[in-house]
Formats: C-alpha cells, sequence, structure tokens
C-alpha cells in the first residue's frame, strides 16, 4: 500500500511539472495534454491550430490524401 502512495505522489508531481509547450499553461490548467518527442501540447492550442489552418482554407488536397493514408494505415 505504501508503494502504491509513492507511485501516486510521484505521478501527480510529475504532472504538476508538465506544461504546454505553445502556451505554457500547466497540466492542471488545461483539459488535457498531448505529448510529443520532448514537447507538450494542449488541448486549447489544438483547438487553435485547427482553427488557424481552417482559417487558411484547410490543407491542401495532396497533403489531406497524404494525412488520410498515414491515418488509415
Amino acid at each position: 500500500m505504501r508503494r502504491k502512495l509513492g507511485v501516486i505522489a510521484g505521478l501527480l508531481r510529475l504532472q504538476s511539472r508538465l506544461r504546454c509547450s505553445f502556451c505554457g499553461k500547466g497540466a492542471d490548467q488545461v483539459g488535457r495534454l498531448v505529448a510529443g518527442p520532448s514537447v507538450y501540447i494542449c488541448d486549447e492550442c489544438i483547438k487553435t491550430c485547427v482553427a488557424v489552418v481552417e482559417q487558411h482554407g484547410g490543407f491542401p488536397p495532396a497533403r489531406a490524401a497524404e494525412q488520410d493514408r498515414s491515418t488509415h494505415a
């Protein structure tokens, strides 16, 4: 039991240090953090990125087709 509590405490400490690499908000300030190689992006920044892409006409047709193939592979 003591070991489980130690693991939980360690995870909570790690979570409190995680921050979005784009806006700087901590894990406790956002709904979700998505991890990449040495970076994190929060759900709010993802929404902003999607809005920017959509505002500029979305992905070009060739890129959209490439993305579909990689997503369904």
